[in-house]
């Protein structure tokens, strides 16, 4: 849009109206992913991750999808469609149940306050003396009203936020099933890559994507008839 800013009165409205705009906005940075190797193939599940600018919420949306009339892939519709809303899910979750990890410089470890290193502490203590363990909490899902009912002086540092999960930007969703790369054996090392294959045919299909919550999420790719959807771990790095 093209507004003239020698009248001070309109530039005030069309771009009142222009930021209004911009903070209802939906949109998507990402690519898309598949739980199979086509489209094609019916029951596929696509992952597809976007952003909410008013808020800074984020979803990572699974959608099945079946063949049309006209023989093309189709998205199910109503019942028939098996997917799910991440963010929907993380919403039932209880904060202190998640599992939540972070590094400490040699070995992965829980995201809690008992496990951080000093460091680490003084880095969320960063600008607020004692306010860290709090903002642990507030990064784990817990909402600014439940610090509130336990401490209303410390609530006023967290802002309301519209869902758990952040904004999805420039994080593809990375699918992690049945090993598929197809590595051949004779590759140097000190095992058979169908060693490897065959140990994990059974893994748990995973969806992976970063977000604006500062963790990278994994969630069980399956459809919702199986738990689709469910925040299975995340690392705060």
């Amino acid at each position: 849009d093209f507004f003239s800013a020698a009248d001070p009165e309109t530039f005030r409205i069309e771009l009142g109206r222009l930021l209004t705009a911009f903070f209802d906005t939906t949109a998507s940075a990402t690519g898309l992913d598949f739980n199979v190797a086509t489209i094609e193939e019916e029951g596929a599940l696509v992952f597809s991750s976007s952003f909410e600018s008013n808020g800074w919420a984020g979803d990572l949306v699974a959608s099945t999808y079946g063949t049309g009339s006209n023989g093309l892939p189709q998205e199910e519709t109503g019942n028939e469609n098996k997917g799910w809303s991440a963010r929907s899910v993380l919403e039932s979750a209880v904060p202190d149940n998640r599992t939540i990890l972070t590094w400490d410089g040699s070995d992965g470890q829980p995201f809690r306050w008992g496990s951080l290193t000093m460091a680490q502490k003084a880095d969320l203590n960063s600008g607020a003396p004692l306010l860290g363990e709090r903002r642990l909490e507030y990064l784990r899902g817990k909402s600014k009203s439940e610090i509130a009912a336990s401490d209303p002086d410390e609530a006023k540092y967290f802002r309301d936020r519209t869902y758990r999960l952040g904004a999805i930007v420039n994080s593809t969703p990375r699918y992690v099933g049945v090993p598929d790369s197809g590595w051949p054996n004779d590759m140097p090392g000190a095992s058979k890559y169908s060693e490897f294959y065959n140990s994990n045919l059974d893994r748990t299909p995973v969806v992976y994507v970063g977000s604006n919550d500062g963790m990278l999420h994994g969630f069980r790719a399956t459809d919702n008839d199986a738990g689709g959807g469910e925040e299975l771990v995340a690392y705060v790095p």
